[in-house]
């Protein structure tokens, strides 16, 4: 422990007879801040972290700002990483339904947040689809040099569909974007045919602006927006002006990343679709050999790196597939086999297939050969639990089993619930219907939940709940008010402590002191009312400081007219009903904020499953209840 402290903080920040004379993480965490050293927030880990959120301490400020949003500062390391709010995360890989005639921006939204998604987008619905809207940004693209006799450009057709004509006899030709029947391939008016520039950002918010709207106040690192990989382009769009699969992408690349950079510069998640780095093989570069595919590979990945030079990795995620189509897939790739390259990608988060059943093994290779490398890279997995393609709508115990194959691998924080691919990849080409959709997504939700709570008690002789409901707390109001402005507040707080006193600053500070020594199992509000009431308990709690030998609940500190610091300032004292019950309403929700627990801040980021141990023969404190 000395040898990593002093990496962190400096060489002689502690000794051995420092740790002796006091061996508890608390006084460790007040010997280092009295040196006035800190450690850079990357050397921070989780335990280090929560251990110096949770210092005991006899008066507990309450944030006078609490449940307001808050920037995220250096200290919030644990949670950024992996704390209280980010185990096991919900998401979906884009596109939804278009849904019923009047269905707005806003109802997608809100269905997204009913049935429990917690990483949203818009839905894709301002846009017929992402590639053409892409495209539509681009010179040197479109069907402005047709060939005599021939379309523009044939959608590739799935290597697979080639193997079963009795199959893809249903399917008229294309489906989404791609040829399912090899008898009727399908035509698109896209190639390019010159040299590829970015004409502007003008048609893209036409599309962002109103879902940054229509979010209002939400935390926009909660949503994100998709745009197609370089080489995605390339898979649907064919190059007769650059001559080689590089020179395109490149170009590709350098085309879109005024695009790139200008999503993340709104602070929402970039979400990068690559289907060209596993679908690719089998539908645009179907003549390679996986061997030879592993060129075209690399430089995709090469070239969605290069796009993406001047964002945040934190702030990328990217989607990975083999084709969100109804057919055998017995053609894919091995997901062994993109592995190597997907490590490299500039990219925090990575999303990939899990849940279709030629698929559904991968996990195994994952555990086995790249789960390590994961961890070191600091990535997070985007594994997908719900098949999009199957109307069946998964059981949460299937999700969670799911979930649980790499929550036990990464820890509950590097894994994000998510789907196989997108719901409707056209506007035109949806796979579901909505009303499937939503029952899948709300399945989602439940098993993630459950997932978390099964990781959470492992071990436990009795599982429990995440998250425990605030325990009651009592009441005292100091100092000398109007008998109306007393009753006001009696009235409102009363029925929301479990009791309420009344001190009077007449009484002196020695007797109000004997009052609160032993209240010690109930965590109290003191509400001063006015400024001599708050110099009055400002002198009692400082007595119960200096009273060292009981351990007491915490104290929070409200007054009235004129709160000093470490207070919260509830305003005027009330004159009417109303103004008595919006006080008593903002104490009780920050007491209760303050006392919430959620068990899923006692495990670090990279506390992995393991079986219960026996308990020691001998110990020095036990701890009941």
């Amino acid at each position: 422990m000395l040898i990593k402290l002093e990496a962190d903080f400096g060489e002689g920040c502690l000794s051995v007879d420092d740790v002796m004379e006091r061996p508890s993480v608390t006084a460790i965490s007040q010997r280092l801040q009295s040196l006035g050293r800190t450690a850079a927030p990357s050397q921070l880990d989780g335990a280090e972290t929560l251990a110096r959120r949770n210092a005991p301490s006899a008066v507990l400020p309450v944030d006078a700002n609490a449940g307001q949003p808050q920037a995220a500062t250096a200290t919030q390391v644990f949670e950024d990483d992996g704390g209280n709010h980010a185990w096991i995360r919900t998401t979906h890989i884009g596109s939804l339904p278009r849904g019923q005639a009047g269905t707005t921006l806003e109802d997608i939204i809100a269905a997204q947040v009913k049935a429990g998604v917690s990483w949203i987008n818009d839905g894709e619905w301002t846009r017929e689809n992402y590639i053409s809207d892409m495209l539509s940004r681009l010179s040197g693209i479109g069907g402005n040099l047709r060939t005599s006799g021939d379309c523009m450009c044939k959608m590739p057709c799935a290597a697979d569909m080639h193997d079963v004509p009795m199959y893809s006899r249903r399917f008229t030709g294309g489906n989404g974007l791609i040829t399912l029947n090899p008898q009727r391939v399908a035509q698109a008016d896209v190639a390019c045919t010159g040299a590829i520039r970015y004409l502007g950002q003008e048609s893209l918010w036409h599309s962002l602006q109103p879902f940054l709207d229509a979010i209002g106040g939400r935390d926009r690192s909660t949503c994100f927006w998709s745009v197609p990989s370089p080489g995605t382009l390339a898979v649907f769009c064919e190059d007769r002006h650059y001559g080689s699969h590089a020179a395109f992408t490149a170009a590709l690349a350098e085309a879109v990343r005024p695009e790139y950079e200008a999503i993340a510069a709104t602070g929402m998640v970039l979400q990068v679709d690559g289907p060209d780095l596993a679908m690719g093989r089998h539908t645009r570069h179907s003549d390679l050999t996986d061997e030879q595919f592993q060129d075209v590979l690399r430089n995709n990945v090469d070239a969605i790196n290069a796009a993406l030079r001047n964002v945040d990795p934190a702030l990328v995620r990217v989607h990975v597939c083999w084709g969100n189509y109804s057919g055998p897939h017995h053609r894919d790739l091995e997901a062994a086999k993109i592995w190597p390259e997907l490590l490299r990608l500039r990219a925090r988060y990575i999303s990939i297939e899990g849940a279709n059943p030629r698929h559904s093994h991968d996990w195994e290779y994952f555990a086995k050969h790249v789960a390590a490398r994961f961890l070191e890279l600091d990535k997070v997995i985007m594994p997908g639990v719900l098949d999009t393609r199957s109307a069946h709508v998964e059981h949460p115990e299937l999700i969670a089993q799911r979930l649980a194959q790499y929550v036990q691998i990464l820890g509950p924080s590097r894994v994000v619930a998510s789907t196989d691919c997108g719901f409707a990849t056209t506007g035109k080409s949806t796979v579901l219907t909505e009303d499937i959709v939503w029952l899948k997504l709300d399945a989602l939700a439940r098993g993630a939940r459950l997932a978390a709570e099964r990781f959470v008690n492992t071990g436990a002789p009795a599982p429990t709940s995440l998250v425990y409901s605030p325990t009651g707390f009592r009441v005292v109001l100091v100092g000398d008010a109007q008998p109306q402005c007393l009753r006001l507040l009696q009235a409102e707080l009363g029925p929301r402590a479990w009791s309420l006193d009344v001190l009077a600053a007449g009484g002196g500070a020695q007797s109000a002191f004997e009052a609160l020594r032993y209240a010690i199992d109930t965590p109290t509000a003191i509400v001063a009312l006015g400024r001599e009431a708050t110099a009055f308990a400002e002198e009692v709690l400082g007595m119960l400081r200096r009273d060292s030998q009981i351990s007491r609940r915490p104290f929070a500190r409200f007054a009235f007219e004129g709160a000093r610091q470490g207070w919260v300032d509830l305003g005027g004292l009330p004159r009417g009903a109303e103004a008595a019950r919006s006080a008593a309403e903002d104490v009780q929700r920050r007491m209760h904020d303050s006392m919430r627990f959620d068990k899923r801040q006692l495990a670090p980021s990279g506390v992995l499953a393991s079986a219960p141990q026996p308990p020691p023969a001998e110990v020095d404190v036990v701890i009941v209840g």
